[in-house]
Protein backbone atom coordinates (compact mmCIF):
# COMPACT_ATOMS: atom_id res chain seq x y z
CA UNK A 1 0.00 0.00 0.00
CA UNK A 2 1.28 3.44 -0.92
CA UNK A 3 2.01 6.01 1.85
CA UNK A 4 -1.02 7.98 0.73
CA UNK A 5 -3.13 4.84 1.18
CA UNK A 6 -1.87 4.35 4.74
CA UNK A 7 -2.59 7.99 5.47
CA UNK A 8 -6.11 7.72 4.13
CA UNK A 9 -6.77 4.55 6.14
CA UNK A 10 -5.37 6.14 9.30
CA UNK A 11 -7.60 9.19 9.02
CA UNK A 12 -10.62 7.02 8.23
CA UNK A 13 -10.07 4.94 11.36
CA UNK A 14 -9.41 8.11 13.37
CA UNK A 15 -12.63 9.70 12.12
CA UNK A 16 -14.66 6.60 12.96
CA UNK A 17 -13.07 6.42 16.42
CA UNK A 18 -13.75 10.08 17.16
CA UNK A 19 -17.33 9.71 15.96
CA UNK A 20 -17.90 6.76 18.28
CA UNK A 21 -16.38 8.64 21.21
CA UNK A 22 -18.52 11.67 20.39
CA UNK A 23 -21.67 9.55 20.27
CA UNK A 24 -20.80 7.93 23.58
CA UNK A 25 -20.17 11.29 25.24
CA UNK A 26 -23.42 12.70 23.87
CA UNK A 27 -25.36 9.68 25.08
CA UNK A 28 -23.66 9.87 28.47
CA UNK A 29 -24.74 13.49 28.87
CA UNK A 30 -28.30 12.69 27.76
CA UNK A 31 -28.44 9.75 30.18
CA UNK A 32 -27.09 11.66 33.16
CA UNK A 33 -29.46 14.56 32.51
CA UNK A 34 -32.34 12.14 31.82
CA UNK A 35 -33.43 14.27 28.86
CA UNK A 36 -36.01 11.53 28.40
CA UNK A 37 -37.19 9.10 31.04
CA UNK A 38 -34.81 6.22 30.34
CA UNK A 39 -36.54 4.08 32.97
CA UNK A 40 -40.15 4.70 32.01
CA UNK A 41 -40.57 1.05 30.84
CA UNK A 42 -39.75 -0.13 34.38
CA UNK A 43 -42.25 2.26 35.92
CA UNK A 44 -44.99 0.94 33.63
CA UNK A 45 -44.02 -2.71 34.13
CA UNK A 46 -43.82 -2.66 37.93
CA UNK A 47 -47.05 -0.79 38.68
CA UNK A 48 -50.70 -1.35 37.84
CA UNK A 49 -52.24 1.42 35.76
CA UNK A 50 -54.60 2.19 38.61
CA UNK A 51 -51.67 2.99 40.92
CA UNK A 52 -50.15 5.43 38.45
CA UNK A 53 -53.53 7.08 37.94
CA UNK A 54 -54.74 7.27 41.55
CA UNK A 55 -51.55 8.48 43.19
CA UNK A 56 -53.24 11.80 43.97
CA UNK A 57 -56.30 10.15 45.57
CA UNK A 58 -54.46 8.24 48.32
CA UNK A 59 -51.23 8.95 50.20
CA UNK A 60 -48.35 7.59 48.18
CA UNK A 61 -45.49 5.36 49.26
CA UNK A 62 -42.71 5.75 46.69
CA UNK A 63 -40.22 2.86 46.57
CA UNK A 64 -36.79 3.28 45.03
CA UNK A 65 -34.61 0.17 44.88
CA UNK A 66 -33.01 -2.55 42.80
CA UNK A 67 -33.92 -6.10 41.76
CA UNK A 68 -34.87 -7.02 45.34
CA UNK A 69 -37.87 -4.71 44.93
CA UNK A 70 -39.21 -6.00 41.61
CA UNK A 71 -41.18 -9.04 40.59
CA UNK A 72 -44.64 -10.46 41.23
CA UNK A 73 -43.62 -11.94 44.59
CA UNK A 74 -41.33 -9.13 45.71
CA UNK A 75 -41.90 -7.51 49.09
CA UNK A 76 -42.80 -4.28 47.25
CA UNK A 77 -45.64 -5.96 45.40
CA UNK A 78 -46.82 -7.78 48.53
CA UNK A 79 -47.01 -4.42 50.31
CA UNK A 80 -49.93 -3.50 48.07
CA UNK A 81 -51.96 -6.15 49.92
CA UNK A 82 -50.61 -5.18 53.33
CA UNK A 83 -51.09 -1.42 53.01
CA UNK A 84 -54.33 -0.94 51.03
CA UNK A 85 -54.74 2.63 52.26
CA UNK A 86 -51.58 3.68 50.45
CA UNK A 87 -50.91 4.06 46.76
CA UNK A 88 -47.63 2.24 46.27
CA UNK A 89 -45.47 3.40 43.40
CA UNK A 90 -42.59 1.04 42.68
CA UNK A 91 -39.88 2.99 40.88
CA UNK A 92 -37.15 0.39 41.35
CA UNK A 93 -34.63 -0.56 38.66
CA UNK A 94 -33.01 -4.01 38.52
CA UNK A 95 -29.23 -4.15 38.46
CA UNK A 96 -28.68 -0.60 39.69
CA UNK A 97 -27.65 1.33 42.76
CA UNK A 98 -27.65 4.84 44.11
CA UNK A 99 -25.74 6.24 41.12
CA UNK A 100 -28.62 5.37 38.80
CA UNK A 101 -31.49 5.92 41.24
CA UNK A 102 -30.25 9.44 41.94
CA UNK A 103 -30.77 10.28 38.27
CA UNK A 104 -34.53 9.65 38.45
CA UNK A 105 -35.23 10.53 42.09
CA UNK A 106 -36.09 14.18 41.55
CA UNK A 107 -38.48 13.56 38.66
CA UNK A 108 -40.23 10.76 40.56
CA UNK A 109 -40.62 12.94 43.66
CA UNK A 110 -42.05 15.77 41.58
CA UNK A 111 -44.50 13.50 39.80
CA UNK A 112 -45.82 11.44 42.71
CA UNK A 113 -45.44 13.77 45.74
CA UNK A 114 -45.05 10.85 48.17
CA UNK A 115 -46.26 10.92 51.75
CA UNK A 116 -43.59 8.27 52.45
CA UNK A 117 -40.31 7.61 50.67
CA UNK A 118 -38.53 4.25 50.93
CA UNK A 119 -35.09 3.61 49.51
CA UNK A 120 -34.06 -0.06 49.47
CA UNK A 121 -30.37 -0.87 49.89
CA UNK A 122 -28.68 -4.25 49.41
CA UNK A 123 -25.50 -4.67 51.42
CA UNK A 124 -24.21 -7.33 49.04
CA UNK A 125 -23.44 -5.16 46.01
CA UNK A 126 -24.74 -1.59 46.30
CA UNK A 127 -21.27 -0.22 47.00
CA UNK A 128 -19.85 -2.39 44.24
CA UNK A 129 -22.14 -0.59 41.79
CA UNK A 130 -20.56 2.73 42.71
CA UNK A 131 -17.02 1.83 41.65
CA UNK A 132 -16.44 -1.41 39.79
CA UNK A 133 -13.13 -3.16 40.51
CA UNK A 134 -10.53 -4.23 37.99
CA UNK A 135 -8.28 -7.24 38.42
CA UNK A 136 -6.09 -8.02 35.45
CA UNK A 137 -4.87 -11.26 37.02
CA UNK A 138 -8.26 -12.93 37.47
CA UNK A 139 -10.62 -11.21 35.03
CA UNK A 140 -10.68 -11.08 31.26
CA UNK A 141 -9.49 -8.01 29.38
CA UNK A 142 -13.05 -7.37 28.18
CA UNK A 143 -14.44 -7.50 31.73
CA UNK A 144 -11.76 -5.17 33.07
CA UNK A 145 -12.34 -2.68 30.27
CA UNK A 146 -16.13 -2.80 30.71
CA UNK A 147 -16.04 -2.33 34.49
CA UNK A 148 -13.31 0.27 34.27
CA UNK A 149 -15.23 2.35 31.76
CA UNK A 150 -18.62 1.80 33.45
CA UNK A 151 -17.37 3.41 36.65
CA UNK A 152 -16.99 6.62 34.64
CA UNK A 153 -19.53 6.23 31.86
CA UNK A 154 -22.78 5.21 33.56
CA UNK A 155 -24.57 4.95 30.25
CA UNK A 156 -22.51 1.84 29.38
CA UNK A 157 -24.00 -0.04 32.31
CA UNK A 158 -27.44 1.17 31.23
CA UNK A 159 -26.92 -0.11 27.67
CA UNK A 160 -25.68 -3.44 28.97
CA UNK A 161 -28.73 -3.72 31.23
CA UNK A 162 -31.21 -2.62 28.56
CA UNK A 163 -29.82 -5.09 26.01
CA UNK A 164 -29.69 -7.93 28.53
CA UNK A 165 -32.09 -10.84 28.32
CA UNK A 166 -33.02 -10.62 32.00
CA UNK A 167 -34.27 -7.04 31.67
CA UNK A 168 -36.25 -7.90 28.54
CA UNK A 169 -37.91 -10.85 30.29
CA UNK A 170 -38.92 -8.75 33.30
CA UNK A 171 -40.37 -5.95 31.18
CA UNK A 172 -42.14 -8.25 28.72
CA UNK A 173 -44.14 -9.86 31.53
CA UNK A 174 -45.57 -6.52 32.59
CA UNK A 175 -47.27 -5.97 35.91
CA UNK A 176 -48.74 -9.02 37.64
CA UNK A 177 -50.61 -8.70 40.98
CA UNK A 178 -49.35 -10.68 43.93
CA UNK A 179 -51.04 -14.05 44.43
CA UNK A 180 -50.62 -15.46 47.95
CA UNK A 181 -49.35 -19.02 48.17
CA UNK A 182 -51.41 -21.73 49.86
CA UNK A 183 -48.38 -23.04 51.77
CA UNK A 184 -44.88 -22.14 52.83
CA UNK A 185 -42.47 -22.21 49.91
CA UNK A 186 -40.12 -25.20 49.88
CA UNK A 187 -37.34 -25.78 47.35
CA UNK A 188 -35.75 -29.06 46.33
CA UNK A 189 -32.97 -27.22 44.52
CA UNK A 190 -29.46 -27.69 45.92
CA UNK A 191 -26.77 -25.04 46.08
CA UNK A 192 -24.13 -25.30 43.37
CA UNK A 193 -21.46 -22.66 42.57
CA UNK A 194 -21.70 -23.66 38.91
CA UNK A 195 -25.44 -23.00 38.81
CA UNK A 196 -25.39 -19.72 40.70
CA UNK A 197 -27.37 -17.24 38.61
CA UNK A 198 -25.98 -13.84 39.56
CA UNK A 199 -22.67 -12.04 39.11
CA UNK A 200 -21.57 -12.64 42.69
CA UNK A 201 -18.97 -15.33 41.77
CA UNK A 202 -17.55 -12.95 39.17
CA UNK A 203 -17.43 -10.08 41.64
CA UNK A 204 -15.66 -12.29 44.18
CA UNK A 205 -13.23 -13.37 41.50
CA UNK A 206 -12.31 -9.71 41.12
CA UNK A 207 -12.11 -9.17 44.89
CA UNK A 208 -12.59 -12.15 47.27
CA UNK A 209 -13.02 -9.78 50.23
CA UNK A 210 -15.64 -7.65 48.48
CA UNK A 211 -18.61 -8.68 50.64
CA UNK A 212 -16.70 -8.20 53.89
CA UNK A 213 -15.43 -4.82 52.72
CA UNK A 214 -18.98 -3.66 51.99
CA UNK A 215 -20.44 -4.89 55.28
CA UNK A 216 -17.57 -3.48 57.35
CA UNK A 217 -16.87 -0.42 55.15
CA UNK A 218 -13.22 -1.26 54.59
CA UNK A 219 -10.63 0.28 52.24
CA UNK A 220 -12.08 1.58 48.94
CA UNK A 221 -15.62 0.65 49.98
CA UNK A 222 -15.51 3.23 52.75
CA UNK A 223 -15.17 5.90 50.05
CA UNK A 224 -18.05 4.36 48.11
CA UNK A 225 -20.15 4.51 51.27
CA UNK A 226 -19.42 8.25 51.50
CA UNK A 227 -20.80 8.60 47.97
CA UNK A 228 -23.94 6.69 48.98
CA UNK A 229 -24.44 8.89 52.04
CA UNK A 230 -23.90 12.04 49.97
CA UNK A 231 -26.61 11.02 47.50
CA UNK A 232 -29.00 10.02 50.27
CA UNK A 233 -28.51 13.41 51.93
CA UNK A 234 -29.30 15.02 48.58
CA UNK A 235 -32.49 12.95 48.21
CA UNK A 236 -33.44 13.93 51.74
CA UNK A 237 -32.98 17.60 50.85
CA UNK A 238 -35.21 17.54 47.75
CA UNK A 239 -38.15 15.60 49.21
CA UNK A 240 -41.01 17.26 51.08
CA UNK A 241 -39.82 17.92 54.66
CA UNK A 242 -43.04 16.33 55.93
CA UNK A 243 -42.30 13.09 54.08
CA UNK A 244 -40.56 10.46 56.26
CA UNK A 245 -37.53 8.87 54.60
CA UNK A 246 -37.13 5.14 55.24
CA UNK A 247 -33.92 3.27 54.41
CA UNK A 248 -34.51 -0.46 54.09
CA UNK A 249 -31.22 -2.36 54.38
CA UNK A 250 -31.43 -5.94 53.09
CA UNK A 251 -28.59 -8.04 54.54
CA UNK A 252 -26.37 -10.36 52.56
CA UNK A 253 -27.31 -14.00 53.09
CA UNK A 254 -23.94 -14.72 54.73
CA UNK A 255 -24.99 -12.48 57.64
CA UNK A 256 -28.16 -14.47 58.28
CA UNK A 257 -26.89 -18.01 58.94
CA UNK A 258 -23.69 -20.07 58.99
CA UNK A 259 -25.14 -22.17 56.18
CA UNK A 260 -25.28 -19.15 53.89
CA UNK A 261 -21.85 -18.04 55.11
CA UNK A 262 -20.36 -21.36 54.03
CA UNK A 263 -22.18 -21.10 50.71
CA UNK A 264 -20.66 -17.66 50.14
CA UNK A 265 -17.20 -19.04 50.87
CA UNK A 266 -17.73 -21.69 48.22
CA UNK A 267 -18.50 -18.93 45.74
CA UNK A 268 -15.02 -17.51 46.41
CA UNK A 269 -15.48 -15.11 49.33
CA UNK A 270 -12.83 -14.55 51.99
CA UNK A 271 -13.60 -13.24 55.50
CA UNK A 272 -11.04 -11.96 57.99
CA UNK A 273 -13.54 -10.96 60.69
CA UNK A 274 -16.61 -13.20 60.64
CA UNK A 275 -17.72 -12.08 64.11
CA UNK A 276 -18.05 -8.44 63.06
CA UNK A 277 -19.61 -9.40 59.71
CA UNK A 278 -22.33 -11.30 61.57
CA UNK A 279 -23.11 -8.66 64.19
CA UNK A 280 -26.68 -7.39 64.15
CA UNK A 281 -25.55 -3.75 64.26
CA UNK A 282 -22.76 -4.03 61.73
CA UNK A 283 -20.77 -0.99 60.48
CA UNK A 284 -22.86 -0.43 57.33
CA UNK A 285 -26.04 -0.02 59.38
CA UNK A 286 -24.33 1.79 62.25
CA UNK A 287 -22.88 4.43 59.95
CA UNK A 288 -26.17 4.89 58.10
CA UNK A 289 -27.90 5.59 61.40
CA UNK A 290 -25.14 7.99 62.40
CA UNK A 291 -24.91 9.87 59.10
CA UNK A 292 -28.65 10.05 58.34
CA UNK A 293 -30.16 10.81 61.72
CA UNK A 294 -33.41 12.12 60.27
CA UNK A 295 -34.08 8.88 58.38
CA UNK A 296 -35.61 5.65 59.65
CA UNK A 297 -33.18 2.79 59.05
CA UNK A 298 -34.98 -0.56 58.76
CA UNK A 299 -32.68 -3.46 59.61
CA UNK A 300 -34.45 -6.86 59.36
CA UNK A 301 -31.34 -8.92 60.16
CA UNK A 302 -32.52 -10.13 63.58
CA UNK A 303 -35.89 -11.17 62.21
CA UNK A 304 -34.26 -12.97 59.28
CA UNK A 305 -32.06 -14.92 61.67
CA UNK A 306 -34.99 -15.91 63.84
CA UNK A 307 -36.92 -17.18 60.81
CA UNK A 308 -33.93 -19.14 59.50
CA UNK A 309 -33.31 -20.67 62.93
CA UNK A 310 -36.95 -21.80 62.99
CA UNK A 311 -36.36 -23.69 59.73
CA UNK A 312 -37.83 -21.17 57.27
CA UNK A 313 -35.44 -20.59 54.36
CA UNK A 314 -35.50 -16.99 53.12
CA UNK A 315 -33.00 -16.95 50.21
CA UNK A 316 -32.88 -18.91 46.97
CA UNK A 317 -30.29 -21.72 46.89
CA UNK A 318 -28.55 -20.39 43.76
CA UNK A 319 -29.43 -16.72 43.74
CA UNK A 320 -28.66 -13.71 45.91
CA UNK A 321 -32.32 -12.73 46.16
CA UNK A 322 -35.03 -13.46 48.70
CA UNK A 323 -37.35 -16.34 47.89
CA UNK A 324 -41.16 -16.06 48.41
CA UNK A 325 -40.73 -16.75 52.15
CA UNK A 326 -38.15 -14.00 52.50
CA UNK A 327 -40.23 -11.49 50.59
CA UNK A 328 -43.32 -12.24 52.68
CA UNK A 329 -41.37 -11.89 55.94
CA UNK A 330 -39.82 -8.65 54.74
CA UNK A 331 -43.13 -7.22 53.50
CA UNK A 332 -44.78 -7.86 56.86
CA UNK A 333 -41.86 -6.26 58.67
CA UNK A 334 -41.85 -3.17 56.44
CA UNK A 335 -45.65 -2.89 56.67
CA UNK A 336 -45.52 -2.87 60.47
CA UNK A 337 -42.89 -0.09 60.35
CA UNK A 338 -44.79 1.98 57.79
CA UNK A 339 -48.04 1.64 59.76
CA UNK A 340 -46.43 3.61 62.56
CA UNK A 341 -46.09 6.62 60.28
Amino acid sequence: MKPSGFKKLFFTILAIGLSLVGCLLAFEVAYRLQVVDFYRPELLAFNPKSALQESEKKPTLLILGDSFSVGTESYANILRTRLPDLCIINSSIPGTGIAQIALIAQSRLRRFHPALLLYQIYVGNDLFDISYPTNWKTLSVARNLYWGLSSRFRSLAFLNYRLGQEASTILDKGYQPFQPRDAVYRSNDLFSPRRFLNNEPLMLKADPRLIEKQILLLEERAKDFEFLVHKLHWMESIKDPRCPFLLLVIPHACQVSTRYLERTRKLGALFNDEILVCQEQYPFVQHLQKELKNCIVINPLRLFREKEESGLELYWPNDIHLNPNGNTVLADYVASTVSNW
